[in-house]
């Protein structure tokens, strides 16, 4: 039906990190014409506030999971920057569920006016907070060095 298709397609898109603006590529809706006739195909700003409303719901039952279970946690830090010269920063978290699987889910994805030390920290320290996150247990950096500052903060 439309609506398990649509929320197909916004999950792939979340899933797979693909540009919003595929969706409004003419071999992408000709693709979606042969397999689903009955689809309308949305807008790429559409697509986006989807996506968004998706991370929102996910963000509530992970915080509530968080809330629930006095695990510790183990993160990873990654920054790089990007063709255009911006410099971004993203914080995945690695947890055991309660079926004993290996989890693993990005809780922040930002870009970032710089990446000295103190602007890392600071983004790490309010992403930890905004999500209620106590329990950590490891955060792994890359050996970069305003990183060994930004541990030293933390």
């Amino acid at each position: 039906d439309q609506e398990a298709c649509r929320n197909a397609l916004i999950k792939m898109f979340a899933a797979m990190g693909l540009s919003f603006r595929m969706v409004e590529h003419e071999a992408f809706q000709k693709f979606l014409s042969i397999i689903a006739l009955f689809l309308v195909v949305i807008s790429r700003t559409i697509l986006a506030r989807d996506v968004h409303k998706l991370w929102s719901s996910e963000k509530v039952k992970l915080k509530n999971f968080f809330s629930r279970h006095n695990h510790r946690i183990c993160f990873t830090m990654d920054t790089w920057t990007s063709s255009q010269n911006l410099d971004y920063m993203s914080l995945t978290t690695y947890f055991i569920d309660n079926d004993w699987k290996l989890q693993k889910k990005v809780i922040n994805f930002c870009q970032v006016s710089s990446h000295t030390w103190k602007n890392l920290a600071k983004t790490v320290e309010h992403c930890f907070s905004s999500w209620g996150l106590t329990r950590v247990l490891t955060l792994t950096i890359d050996k970069a060095l305003s990183n060994d500052k930004t541990i030293e903060y933390l």
